[in-house]
């Protein structure tokens, strides 16, 4: 079983847990572009439909609440397909994005291979599925250990899929608003 440095096994959570937050980002630009093709939306936005997304307590509302407006807008008739891709990956890291954020850094000292009292450390998931039990203090050694390489890969999968998602984004801006370049999210230089 891979163990890790402290700082290593916080700095995976938190590059993971960070990049998912960019991919809700970029879900609540789709749910709001789903509903109003036509109008630029900026990365943060403090619209009505915005505030409504955010209200929605799991990734799982959100997604399907998005799902929704696309299938009901003209947005799904035209990007319908690249869509129903992205909804499956974010599906399937929706269920990585739980496992890390219901987790928590573990320890223990034991003998290392040099024969030295030395401290591993672990990350444990007390993540379950819908329709399974909590997890029982009892049960802490069934639980599901995260190797660190794994955190990290997972990170590394929520960005890309942050990029995936504004690469949309930008698509139907470009479709529905072709004359306006100010939304490509160009960052201020100096």
């Amino acid at each position: 079983m891979e163990t890790g440095n402290e700082d290593a096994v916080y700095a995976a959570v938190g590059r993971a847990l960070v990049n998912w937050y960019s991919v809700e980002v970029e879900l609540c630009r789709v749910f709001c572009q789903a509903s109003y093709p036509e109008r630029f939306h900026p990365l943060f936005s403090d619209s009505p439909l915005a505030q409504a997304f955010w209200t929605m307590r799991s990734a799982e509302m959100r997604l399907n609440a998005t799902t929704k407006m696309i299938d009901a807008s003209e947005y799904g008739a035209l990007f319908g397909d690249e869509w129903k891709a992205i909804d499956r990956k974010v599906r399937a890291s929706s269920r990585k994005r739980n496992k890390i954020a219901h987790g928590s850094l573990c320890f223990h000292n034991g003998v290392g291979d040099n024969g030295e009292l030395e401290t591993q450390y672990r990350f444990i998931s007390f993540f379950r599925a819908k329709g399974t039990s909590a997890l029982k203090r009892a049960d802490i050694f069934e639980a599901d250990w995260l190797p660190t390489s794994e955190i990290q890969k997972a990170a590394e999968e929520f960005r890309e899929l942050a990029q995936d998602i504004n690469r949309l984004v930008v698509k139907v801006q470009l479709h529905f608003i072709p004359d306006n370049d100010d939304f490509l999210g160009r960052l201020p230089v100096g």
